[in-house]
């Protein structure tokens, strides 16, 4: 289960690195709807999903955008059967 202070963390990096992005941070029920959303995902997976995002992409995160990071490590963990 995702720690929520690995969490706030890559939050913070998302807004750092897309200063135009309107999600409402300072919103307890948004960051609790967000949250939920990678509560499933480790530590090492959301840092792996927020730092690919924030390396190959031009446009503030969404949720779906965030989880095609985590589908395609999923898929390529697949391929090379690891």
């Amino acid at each position: 289960m995702l720690n929520k202070e690995v969490f706030f963390k890559g939050i913070e990096d998302l807004v750092t690195f897309f200063p135009n992005w309107s999600v409402k941070v300072d919103s307890a029920s948004v960051t609790r709807a967000w949250y939920e959303m990678f509560q499933k995902c480790s530590d090492e997976e959301f840092k792996e999903i927020v730092y690919g995002y924030i390396a190959y992409e031009n446009f503030p995160p969404t949720v779906a955008g965030l989880n095609k990071y985590y589908v395609k490590k999923n898929i390529w963990k697949v391929k090379n059967f690891d």
